[in-house]
């Protein structure tokens, strides 16, 4: 798991003694050791930012030690630690020792004033262990939760069977898995569509729409239905996804498991809705945000 900003203060601290400046990555490569972060969660990216997470954080815990004058900043992306620094080292570091510091405060002071809404979580930067790329992806991540529920109800109360088919062979076009075509509703033998994944045809990949309620979950029969309907277009090995508005069962995920002849893929409610929003199928983009850095090359280079 990965620490929040401010279990980094002390490591970033302890690393700096030695009084030497140290590169950002220096001193995220330390944290990394010293909190036993895995290389899986090094790799880790923000949804909302695509950030990398464990830089976002230990860059944070250094900008808020910067701003208590614990450490300073001599040159671009290198830190160093001060008097105060040193003798802070042997304390407990967390946002509330910070409060000790005026220049911190100043720092917060200025940060709220500029919005003096109770509700706006910046204003809760001493008492909050989030950066502001946390409470982005929070937000990011509470957002897209009502977008996914609103999207399901579209799903099942706006378009009836037939548009659902069409819907999901155009999500699979889109998604470059080849030509989506639908079959005759009166003679698809249990098959929604068909995609061609290359342009001969040669490859098909079998497509099944499930348009079902949330409480009815699809079961083991349906999925046998569509690995026998799958027998009789395809002579070997056959590729298929099932895609519903519902759930899938055990059952019908052991089904799809032990059938080592077919390889099928299943998709629920909750996964198509996050494929439409990647996708942009049924979604509109209402509000951008840019942020900003500040790029220290920009004033190298003025002559």
């Amino acid at each position: 798991m990965i620490p929040n900003y401010e279990k980094f203060y002390n490591s970033i601290l302890k690393f700096l003694l030695d009084e030497k400046e140290h590169k950002v990555s220096e001193i995220i490569e330390y944290c990394a050791k010293e909190h036993d972060i895995s290389q899986e969660e090094r790799s880790k990216q923000y949804d909302s930012s695509k950030a990398n997470i464990v830089y976002s954080r230990v860059h944070w815990a250094l900008t808020y030690l910067k701003m208590a004058k614990l450490v300073d900043s001599p040159k671009k992306a290198t830190f160093k630690i001060t008097n105060e620094g040193k003798n802070a080292s042997n304390d407990i570091v967390n946002n509330s020792y910070l409060k000790k510091y005026d220049s911190f405060l100043n720092f917060k002071n200025k940060v709220s004033n500029n919005d003096n809404s109770s509700d706006n979580p910046i204003n809760d930067i001493v008492s909050s262990a989030a950066t502001p790329e946390d409470r982005m992806e929070s937000a990011y991540k509470e957002k897209k939760e009502r977008i996914i529920e609103d999207l399901i109800d579209v799903l099942l109360n706006s378009i009836n069977p037939i548009q659902f088919e069409h819907l999901v062979n155009k999500l699979l076009s889109k998604m470059n898995y080849g030509i989506a075509e639908n079959t005759q509703a009166t003679a698809d033998g249990g098959i929604d569509g068909i995609i061609k994944a290359d342009k001969f045809g040669f490859d098909k990949i079998y497509v099944q729409a499930k348009k079902w309620e949330r409480n009815k979950k699809v079961g083991s029969i349906e999925i046998d239905k569509f690995s026998g309907a799958m027998d009789k277009f395809a002579l070997s090995s056959p590729k298929g996804v099932f895609i519903t508005t519902s759930e899938f069962t055990q059952e019908a995920i052991k089904s799809v498991e032990s059938n080592k002849n077919k390889q099928i893929v299943l998709i629920n409610g909750r996964k198509l809705a996050e494929l439409m929003i990647d996708y942009e199928m049924g979604v509109e983009l209402k509000e951008e945000y840019k942020i900003y850095e500040v790029n220290t090359d920009y004033f190298e280079d003025l002559s």
